[in-house]
């Protein structure tokens, strides 16, 4: 249920978490003053705050450790695609200094960089990252691998293959991270802390309803807040705070096409 529903756009995920929490803020604050059973639930009056402090640490701590897996899944993603871009302009640097960088060599790498970013990043973006081979990663694998790149010395073409397969590693390691999730377990966690916090400040708070009211109103926004902004992160090439492909992109500015190709516009 809960990948389900971090699986949704964000507006969706946004609107499901600000809705629950309002609803449970609503029924806190219904059945300690208006419910069936509130002569039972005032008996409760006189609990201190400090009492309940312990459950929002744990529900501070837990927040922290979930917001900590995500913010360094963003990072890593991030990182990989600059990893991808630099292995292709090196590819390209390489053939270009051993004077190998021709037309065809050109139109492997264009047609490569053209794919992952019209073909891969929607699909990424809506966590279905292919972990199919790419028929235009392994054409420009099978360019290094031509004779003319070992007849330019064993160096030349053991460089040149050798950055094809950390693309192929980083575009491998892009596409697990696109599908990756935080473990259920931990948002189940989280959740239903936030949940008891509500719980324990309805309790402190039994002596009068609108101070209950603006205590479980303060609480339910920030945890909206927070949690919402680390669930709309999940997925760190989803928008609206997407990884952009923009160092993809520069790779075609930075290849040139072959004469008659159309050279991508800035």
């Amino acid at each position: 249920m809960i990948d389900t529903w971090l699986s949704l756009e964000p507006r969706a995920i946004l609107f499901i978490l600000a809705f629950g929490y309002v609803a449970s803020a609503a029924f806190f604050h219904w059945i300690s003053f208006h419910g069936p059973i509130h002569a039972w639930v005032v008996s409760f009056r006189g609990v201190v705050a400090p009492f309940f402090g312990s459950v929002a640490v744990l529900f501070a701590l837990l927040t922290g450790f979930v917001a900590r897996d995500v913010w360094k899944r963003n990072a890593d993603a991030a990182k990989l695609v600059a990893g991808e871009h630099h292995a292709l302009v090196s590819l390209y640097d390489v053939a270009q200094a051993a004077g190998l960088a021709d037309a065809a060599l050109r139109i492997r790498i264009r047609d490569y960089a053209q794919s992952v970013v019209d073909e891969e990043w929607p699909r990424m973006a809506e966590g279905n990252g292919s972990p199919e081979p790419s028929p235009t990663l392994q054409a420009l694998l099978r360019e290094t691998l031509d004779p003319r790149f070992a007849a330019a010395g064993p160096l030349v073409q053991r460089t040149a293959v050798d950055l094809v397969l950390k693309e192929h590693a980083l575009r491998s390691e892009r596409l697990a991270l696109s599908a990756a999730r935080t473990e259920e377990l931990k948002w189940a966690v989280v959740l239903a802390l936030s949940v008891l916090t509500q719980l324990a400040i309805a309790l402190v708070h039994l002596e009068k309803s609108r101070a209950q009211l603006a205590a479980l109103s303060v609480f339910s926004a920030a945890a909206f807040v927070a949690l919402g902004l680390i669930a709309i992160q999940e997925n760190p090439y989803e928008s609206p705070l997407q990884v952009p492909a923009t160092a993809i992109e520069q790779v075609l500015d930075f290849v040139p096409g072959a004469p008659g190709f159309a050279q991508k516009s800035p």
